[in-house]
């Protein structure tokens, strides 16, 4: 499962830069299998949580 956040992010800036992928907008990085960044995108990864875990909101 990869991580999307924004390009500021300081989790990102420590990743290998062959590893880095790019897409257009968060619902093509959340179709291509990607999770929200718990660091640069808080609320976007609780709901991923919740979502995954089942739990209502």
């Amino acid at each position: 499962l990869g991580i999307y956040g924004r390009l500021n992010c300081a989790s990102g800036k420590r990743m290998k830069r062959r590893t880095r992928v790019f897409f257009a907008g968060e619902d093509a990085a959340r179709a291509a299998g990607f999770r929200p960044c718990g660091h640069c995108m808080p609320d976007a990864y609780r709901m991923w949580r919740r979502a995954a875990s089942g739990i209502r909101a």
